[in-house]
């Protein structure tokens, strides 16, 4: 009190002099009480700089190998981008979600991921089944809709064309929507998704933890996507073109138009992965995610599969995953009934495409191959859910989310980088 007293005493008889001058005239008496106050002052000033440093958020370190997720409906070229990013040594496989709305049975296909994990020595990944049904009520109740044509739904691909064990360990307890925002809350702002397959589950976990999900994603890789061929936009006078081409079939198919020259069941305008569950696409790319890329259906489809493309394993050094990557690209099409014309390296592009963009993030390290994509393009994209011929089809929208696409492939330079880590050499 007396400290207080001589410091408004000394404001008082000179206004100019600030309460911090009149320490300076402080008598004996009030030496005690001027060196408490000094004390106090410089106590207060230190604790509110460690609060601020408390509050200030930590600049984020991610592990040397990027904590991967991934999401998958397990088609043959699924299982062969699942082989490949098992053997990648820039990711870490956090978990693996099988979707129940894709182009083959869940039911068959969460053992069939157990036995590539166990084939190649991870088989503690947790390996889950996605939600039992998507964001979107598709084709399923009509008749003539035909998506996926029903022999391609039963897999045996891993027990009768390309034999692997059963694993006997049970898959993952946790729900998707549980696992996957487990996994980014602890390596948040690290984790890439792939997304091999619809993005119902990706949904479903933005659903569960919208900050979370959207905190803990890096980078979301999509494999798929349509944009008016290799054109960068898609303007309205082709898709008004090629809507107009389209019919819907008196009770039948409602939403976009299959292609009947197609043998596996495709259709004009749009991709599989985001027709098997718009809505959740929607969502996803709505949800504000940074980093989403698309590795587009325009790119897959200079991408053709020959049987002679395993020339391209390295010669003279040991690749002990040859022969199982060799019998998966001889049995494709055998498994399928279809021909090497039919089948496309589609999920494989989008798996060796997110591994050169993480090289490329990470700083060059020793040589590295070609990029496999000779075309990017920045743009907004958007899922037309207008019930339709478009209906499904990504669009180039000042409305959209911001994403990468490319937009064209070097098949040479997707062999060259593709083939030495499928067959694991050891170069």
């Amino acid at each position: 009190h007396r400290l207080q007293r001589s410091l408004l005493a000394a404001r008082v008889a000179d206004p100019r002099r600030t309460p911090m001058s009149a320490l300076g005239r402080c008598s004996r008496a009030h030496v005690v009480g001027c060196v408490c106050l000094a004390i106090i002052i410089v106590a207060c000033g230190t604790c509110i700089f460690v609060a601020l440093l408390a509050h200030r958020r930590p600049a984020t370190t991610c592990p040397a190998r990027v904590p991967l997720i991934l999401g998958t409906d397990v088609d043959v070229d699924d299982i062969q981008a699942i082989s490949y990013l098992l053997q990648s040594d820039v990711y870490d496989i956090k978990a693996i979600v099988v979707e129940n709305d894709g182009w083959s049975s869940q039911w068959d296909n969460v053992v069939n991921v157990m036995r590539l994990t166990q084939r190649f020595g991870k088989p503690k990944t947790p390996v889950v089944y996605g939600p039992t049904a998507g964001e979107t009520l598709l084709n399923n109740n009509y008749l003539n809709a035909g998506l996926p044509p029903t022999r391609y739904l039963p897999n045996s691909f891993l027990i009768d064309y390309v034999p692997l064990p059963f694993e006997v360990r049970p898959p993952a307890w946790q729900s998707a929507a549980q696992i996957i925002n487990e996994i980014l809350a602890v390596n948040a702002g690290c984790t890439t998704l792939i997304a091999l397959g619809p993005l119902t589950s990706f949904a479903a976990a933005l659903h569960r933890d919208a900050d979370v999900f959207r905190r803990g994603v890096r980078s979301l890789v999509i494999s798929g996507g349509s944009f008016a061929g290799n054109a960068s936009t898609l303007l309205e006078a082709q898709q008004a073109a090629i809507a107009a081409a389209l019919t819907n079939p008196a009770g039948g198919f409602p939403f976009g138009q299959p292609d009947d020259s197609s043998s596996s069941g495709e259709f004009r305008g749009g991709s599989w992965n985001i027709y098997a569950d718009p809505h959740a696409a929607s969502e996803v790319l709505a949800s504000g995610l940074q980093g989403v890329v698309f590795v587009s259906s325009g790119a897959q489809k200079n991408l053709p599969t020959a049987a002679d493309q395993q020339s391209f394993i390295p010669s003279g050094v040991d690749c002990p995953a040859a022969n199982f990557s060799v019998a998966a690209l001889e049995q494709a099409p055998v498994s399928s009934g279809q021909s090497f014309a039919d089948i496309f390296w589609w999920d494989e592009s989008a798996a060796v495409v997110a591994e050169q963009l993480e090289r490329t993030r990470g700083g060059s390290k020793g040589t590295r191959p070609p990029d496999v994509c000779t075309n990017w393009v920045d743009a907004k994209v958007l899922v037309d859910l207008r019930n339709g011929g478009t209906f499904s089809w990504t669009e180039v929208s000042p409305f959209g989310a911001s994403a990468r696409i490319c937009l064209d492939a070097s098949l040479t330079a997707f062999l060259v980088a593709y083939w030495p880590v499928a067959a694991g050499c050891r170069l």
